[in-house]
């Protein structure tokens, strides 16, 4: 009886913990994800990948939705910021995302997606020396990301870098042939 009670109450921490509610949700599809958030609205952690499920579905508005929620309910995981940022960037708020994108790489690890977002915002405001630099960091970060290279590339050209505009071409072919 105490190891049955014992192994029930190892099996109710485990499925109450953080980690494993992570788990749970990231594998859920969208109409579960809904309907979690619906259960418990003040859940940061459900609202966050409702979010990221509606961007990944390009459902950019309703993912700006969903991520300002998050950060409401919690403001400190980098990742919404990340995540509220990119969506901000396709619905074409960029001085939104912009602010979303370098909040995010203030309090957090360095993010290739952040860089490469903000190298492009930079570029769309024709301010091709700061695109270089967050470029420069993203392609440093993700090596393996080709439009990254690519936008690199022809922002390194812009700017009359042509040795620099080279090497980035040739790692773009390189990761996309």
């Amino acid at each position: 009886l105490i190891v049955g009670v014992l192994l029930l109450g190892v099996v109710w921490w485990l499925y109450s913990s953080p980690w494993m509610r992570e788990f749970t949700l990231r594998g859920k599809g969208l109409s579960e994800l809904e309907a979690a958030v619906r259960q418990h609205p003040n859940d940061a952690v459900a609202q966050y990948y409702l979010g990221r499920r509606y961007y990944l579905d390009h459902r950019f508005s309703d993912a700006r939705i969903a991520y300002e929620a998050a950060e409401a309910l919690d403001p400190l995981p980098v990742r919404t910021h990340l995540g509220l940022g990119l969506a901000l960037f396709e619905l074409g708020r960029l001085p939104e995302a912009q602010q979303e994108l370098t909040r995010a790489l203030t309090m957090g690890e360095p993010s290739a997606q952040a860089e490469y977002t903000l190298g492009r915002i930079a570029w769309m405001d024709r301010d091709r020396q700061a695109a270089l630099v967050h470029l420069q960091h993203a392609t440093a970060l993700d090596p393996r990301n080709s439009e990254a290279w690519y936008s690199l590339a022809v922002c390194a050209n812009q700017t009359g870098n042509r040795d620099l505009a080279l090497g980035a071409m040739a790692q773009a072919v390189a990761h996309a042939p």
